[in-house]
């Protein structure tokens, strides 16, 4: 859906209208923008030195949720990775882990690699020590690094094991 020129920046007027559109037209609009949003602040953020990144991410978690609402969520609200490496609760039920990536495909590009992982109810009630769930979150990390592993570690510039595809790519009979 193309976007007429004389809608993009309508949300940015508090006094301008909306364009006349149906709930459809208006849902891919409001996509598109998030998206274009999304792609924006990422480039900002790539001109950002490691420290202010992190410092950025922590205060846009801080500010999003006054206070946890689980005792994952207040965990998970203490650990730190990557300064490449973000996390948080979602929806009291998701531990989301986002790390900017350089792109397979164009290295010289980062791209954010996302995982969700669903929490485990006896996290959410608290049953679990902060040594298991600090070791859950640490596995779950370990997960994501497998598979930016498997985005890059290659043989002879092929996919050893494509993590999208779930299959070994090498012709192990070849003789090497």
């Amino acid at each position: 859906m193309a976007i007429p020129k004389d809608t993009f920046h309508w949300h940015l007027d508090p006094r301008a209208k909306p364009p006349k559109m149906d709930s459809d037209e208006f849902t891919q609009m409001t996509q598109m923008l998030e998206m274009r949003y999304d792609r924006a602040l990422h480039k900002s953020m790539e001109n950002l030195n490691p420290s202010a990144q992190s410092m950025y991410h922590h205060a846009t978690y801080s500010t999003a949720k006054s206070s946890p609402s689980s005792p994952i969520e207040y965990v998970v609200g203490r650990l730190s990775y990557k300064p490449n490496a973000r996390m948080w609760v979602e929806d009291d039920r998701l531990l989301v882990m986002v790390m900017d990536c350089p792109n397979r495909d164009n290295p010289k590009e980062t791209i954010p690699v996302t995982s969700r992982q669903e929490i485990p109810h006896s996290m959410l009630q608290g049953a679990d020590s902060i040594e298991e769930m600090v070791a859950w979150v640490r596995n779950c990390l370990t997960q994501l690094e497998e598979h930016e592993r498997d985005e890059w570690f290659r043989l002879d510039k092929k996919l050893v094991n494509d993590p999208h595809a779930g299959e070994i790519r090498v012709d192990w009979n070849k003789r090497f």
